[in-house]
């Protein structure tokens, strides 16, 4: 690094504000500092702009940007059999298009909804050719099969109670044979039944 870059670097350093309105330009690069990468993100212009806008303003922003994303899905799941959900809603309303409009989560049952947004998820990452970082999907790094191979089995017993880690170890030692990853917590907390992923099902389900 040359004087100048030098010069210029140390000039940012001693400068928060010119730091925070460099990083502000680029916040996606910010990624491993999720702290700073929130607060720096607030000084971009264009969320300024969106901060400055009325109230109508931004029920209109809501608006469009709800009709977009609901159009984004409808997009992405025309490939998709949805018979289950179709075979639901028919179920529950027979011919009367009007009474779907007033279904509630209750009535289509959560674990079909869970099952529908499962598959929404897929298809984002398909669609953009990245794939979520499943622990069993790992190529490098320290995982064991013999617990993911299982971890539908786990993911119930959670549910059923044994919601702590020491609770699950020991459960997973008596019953699966193995022992449970301190990460399969927060894993079930955040994104839920392994058994109603696509990707661990490719490679443990009946079917792979």
């Amino acid at each position: 690094m040359n004087k100048n870059a030098l010069s210029e670097l140390g000039e940012l350093i001693v400068s928060k504000e010119k730091l925070m309105n460099v990083l502000a330009n680029n916040v996606d690069g910010l990624s491993d500092y999720p702290s700073l990468q929130a607060h720096v993100s607030k000084k971009h212009p264009n969320l300024q702009a969106y901060q400055k806008l009325s109230k109508e303003k931004k029920k209109e922003f809501y608006d469009a940007l709800d009709e977009r994303l609901g159009w984004m899905i409808y997009e992405m799941m025309l490939d998709e059999k949805m018979d289950f959900l179709i075979e639901r809603a028919a179920f529950l309303v027979g011919d009367d298009i009007s009474k779907l409009h007033s279904l509630s989560l209750k009535e289509f049952g959560p674990d079909l909804v869970v099952r529908y947004l499962t598959m929404i998820c897929s298809a984002v990452y398909s669609q953009t050719e990245e794939r979520p970082s499943y622990p069993w999907l790992a190529e490098k790094g320290r995982w064991d099969p013999a617990f993911w191979s299982n971890a539908d089995k786990a993911f119930i017993a959670w549910e059923q109670g044994y919601r702590s880690h020491y609770k699950l170890d020991n459960w997973c030692k008596e019953n699966l044979g193995c022992r449970a990853p301190q990460s399969c917590i927060k894993f079930f907390k955040t994104i839920g039944d392994p058994g109603q992923i696509p990707q661990w099902l490719e490679v443990y389900g009946e079917e792979a």
